[in-house]
């Protein structure tokens, strides 16, 4: 009764290009659908820098603040970024010098001009018993981005700021205060095929541990900022992902000579053949992915999508190399259970792998 079912003529009509047109459209839809809604969320795998929270009220307070003016390089893919921007500490002279404060640092990250920020002409301004010094910079920096998701990824990049000379100069730590209204992200910053959703700033400690045994440790304050970016041009996701379906598509296409009643197998020898250009194609269609793909020891979604397709195309090849000479009469069952494969394999690799 089972075979009886899988082997119908009803089914096996779906192998009619007619019909297989529209698997492929509800198909599409269907990961469309799913992309679009995994793309609306902000999924983040980029790890955090340390930061430790807790800190001594009895410390001097610096209120610290950056004004991001643009980005004058920004390369999500090979993570190269340069801003323009503006630095400010608002400090009590009696107890921080400027000099002090010229000894910040960022972690993963250079002033342009390949110099100290002490070595800049700070604007100071006395503002009653405090002072106020502002910076003008050019940051080039490289942030902590997790690609598991590429292309359909958002980043949330991280600008770190150091000073891990407080105690060697002033004998104690200090806090370095940022409050959110003082991160200031600018609206025509430019980052084309990105938008800025959200940004943060937390302060606090680092400890490094500089000699276990002895226990000596380094403390010296840290401020993170954050700027949160969603994947707004599909660009990118269409020219990755769009050939591959393409090929996949053309694969299945083949089920349609295979159930071609013509005596000889030339129809199914046609079939063949397309089951193993697409493969080449696929095969070939790598180098270009690696050419547009960031840099990464691990595997991205779009390497998974290419291999789930490898292996579909590769079954389709074995399936048209056995039955060449002999008509396959499962070729509905077997072109739904493609798709059934495909959709949920994507749909995991989204909300379950993906989340």
């Amino acid at each position: 009764m089972l075979k009886k079912i899988l082997g119908s003529k009803n089914l096996n009509s779906l192998a009619n290009p007619f019909y297989q047109t529209l698997l492929m459209i509800f198909s599409v839809t269907i990961i469309g659908f799913l992309s679009h809604g995994y793309l609306k969320n902000f999924n983040n795998f980029d790890p955090s820098p340390r930061l430790l929270k807790n800190h001594n009220s009895a410390m001097p307070v610096v209120n610290t603040g950056l004004y991001v003016n643009n980005f004058s390089k920004f390369d999500m893919v090979k993570n190269d970024f340069e801003i323009d921007a503006v630095l400010w500490f608002e400090f009590d002279p009696k107890e921080i010098t400027l000099e002090a404060l010229g000894k910040c640092s960022f972690s993963k990250g250079s002033l342009s001009d390949e110099i100290l920020l002490s070595q800049y002409s700070p604007y100071v301004e006395k503002r009653g018993n405090r002072v106020f010094a502002r910076y003008n910079i050019k940051l080039n920096f490289v942030s902590n981005l997790n690609y598991s998701m590429f292309p359909i990824d958002a980043h949330r990049l991280y600008i770190t700021l150091n000073n891990k000379h407080f105690n060697d100069e002033l004998g104690r730590n200090v806090v370095l205060k940022v409050r959110d209204e003082n991160f200031i992200v600018a609206n025509e910053v430019y980052t084309p095929g990105w938008q800025v959703v959200n940004k943060a700033v937390r302060y606090g400690h680092v400890e490094d541990s500089l000699n276990n045994d002895q226990g000596i440790n380094l403390n010296f304050p840290r401020v993170i900022f954050e700027i949160d970016f969603s994947n707004h041009s599909f660009k990118d996701i269409f020219l990755l992902i769009f050939p591959l379906l393409i090929l996949f598509f053309m694969g299945l296409l083949t089920f349609a000579f295979i159930s071609h009643r013509e005596k000889g197998g030339q129809v199914r020898m046609r079939g063949l053949t397309l089951a193993a250009s697409s493969i080449s194609a696929l095969v070939s269609y790598r180098f270009v992915i690696a050419n547009l793909s960031p840099s990464a020891d691990y595997f991205m979604f779009i390497d998974y999508i290419f291999n789930l397709i490898l292996l579909c195309l590769f079954v389709i090849f074995i399936i048209q190399c056995l039955f060449l000479n002999k008509k396959f009469n499962y070729s509905g069952i077997t072109l739904i259970s493609f798709h059934v494969l495909f959709i949920a394999s994507w749909t995991s690799f989204l909300y379950v792998w993906g989340i």
